[in-house]
């Protein structure tokens, strides 16, 4: 069995309606550039479980060395949408639309991580298996993590750059207006 991917996308959040200092403060942990106008919030979270990857192990001029054999490495992506409590319940549902429209977009990307997984990084340990000294185990698992988890970061901020531009927020807030009888 060569090395696979096996992908969860998760389920859909139930928001979570939270003070306004609440959904700044994650916001802006997030990185968000618009994190201190913040009313809502999608935060998405990826396990990598790697304990489904398989690896040889040998015995060359008396030191123990490893080299990746077979396996699954293993994404779940967690999302948890969070939204502020100080605006009304028919503003809240326009954001929730909004922030439902970046769940789908990581979930989306997940479809496209295989696409992402070959990289220079992973050559040499899934692609081209080489042998590394057994003191390095936790320097390549500690690689795979970063790697993917970077991977995962600058697709995500990708994916919110396309959806977070002003037009997308003029539009919010014209479906507020139409939507709420008292405007916050």
């Amino acid at each position: 069995m060569p090395f696979t991917v096996s992908i969860n996308i998760g389920a859909r959040p139930v928001p979570q309606v939270v003070a306004p200092t609440e959904v700044v403060r994650r916001a802006r942990a997030s990185g968000s550039t618009n994190a201190a106008r913040a009313l809502a919030v999608t935060l998405p979270t990826l396990r990598i479980d790697q304990r489904g990857l398989l690896y040889a192990q040998r015995l060359n001029s008396g030191r123990v060395e490893f080299s990746f054999d077979t396996g699954t490495l293993r994404l779940t992506l967690r999302q948890e949408i969070f939204i502020a409590n100080d605006i009304p319940a028919c503003a809240q549902g326009v954001w929730i639309s909004h922030e439902n429209g970046h769940v789908t977009d990581n979930q989306r990307l997940m479809g496209n991580f295989n696409f992402q997984i070959d990289n220079l990084y992973f050559q040499p340990i899934f692609f081209s298996p080489r042998w590394y000294p057994r003191a390095s185990f936790s320097n390549i698992e500690n690689t795979i993590e970063t790697t993917v988890g970077n991977i995962f970061r600058t697709m995500v901020a990708a994916n919110n750059r396309a959806r977070d531009t002003a037009a997308e927020y003029r539009r919010v807030n014209r479906a507020i207006l139409a939507a709420c009888p008292v405007h916050y």
